[in-house]
């Protein structure tokens, strides 16, 4: 584990740090808010050069990006285990997981927040499938009921429900739209070899391939963790983000805008 010198008083406000390192916290913050900005910036010109691609796909793939580098970070020093607490008989967890009343208050603003922020990640794993799918009016439809899932999330999180579990739903229901998204796509580039659909995929096996290697160093290694390892599964997971987003905006580039609902790309 990292030493936290230094940190003390951080350390106290988010526990993440204890738990990960200083280093760990260091290396995510700076390359979420800086590399994963760069990345939106970088998308946002991209895009907006071609005045005929859709300006929804467009700028929810941009804000997308812009949300990855601001969720990243947060899970890496609010230091909650996406642990619920009834998997403690089979796991090294501990039976009852912090509330929003027992957690430091800095923290728990932070995870609120994550929340908040996660609901463009939601729309964007909802809406670009089902505009590809069934065309913009369907997705434009869509967006607010998947941007209001994880704000109702935030209910049983009032009511002092366990962070851990929460965040557990969170996660898996994040991968859960990933999964879907992606397996429609990989039915289009099966049935018709569709570039749009073949980058989509990509851009999901990416996702996934980076997160689950640290979601399951975190669920299976306990209370204490080596921050080698950690450093390690955190770098591995931002190479794939980055690779992951970059194949999106290689999907919003092949994304035309269409009107009165037009899908299959």
């Amino acid at each position: 584990m990292s030493d936290t010198a230094g940190l003390t008083g951080l350390a106290a406000a988010f526990p993440g740090i204890a738990q990960q390192g200083s280093f760990v916290f260091v290396f995510v913050a700076l390359v979420s808010l800086f590399g994963f900005g760069f990345q939106a910036s970088l998308a946002k010109s991209t895009l907006a050069a071609d005045s005929s691609l859709s300006p929804f796909f467009s700028a929810v793939t941009v804000w997308n990006i812009v949300s990855m580098a601001l969720v990243l970070a947060p899970l890496t020093f609010i230091g909650v285990l996406p642990l619920p607490p009834f998997l403690s008989i089979i796991l090294p967890i501990p039976a009852v997981g912090p509330t929003l009343y027992t957690y430091p208050a800095a923290a728990n603003t932070t995870y609120i927040f994550m929340f908040l922020v996660f609901s463009i990640h939601s729309v964007s794993n909802t809406c670009r499938p089902l505009y590809h799918a069934y065309g913009k009016d369907t997705a434009i439809a869509a967006a607010k009921y998947a941007a209001a899932y994880p704000l109702l999330l935030l209910l049983p999180i009032a009511s002092g429900a366990s962070l851990p579990f929460i965040l557990f739903i969170m996660i898996f229901s994040e991968i859960g739209q990933h999964m879907v998204g992606g397996g429609w796509w990989f039915l289009q580039y099966r049935k018709d070899g569709n570039e749009t659909a073949y980058y989509g995929v990509l851009s999901v096996l990416l996702h996934l391939t980076g997160v689950l290697p640290w979601l399951g160093y975190m669920i299976f290694s306990g209370p204490a963790k080596s921050g080698k390892i950690l450093f390690g599964v955190h770098t591995f997971m931002m190479g794939c983000m980055f690779a992951s987003q970059n194949f999106l905006v290689e999907t919003a580039k092949r994304t035309k805008d269409k009107s009165n609902g037009a899908g299959m790309f």
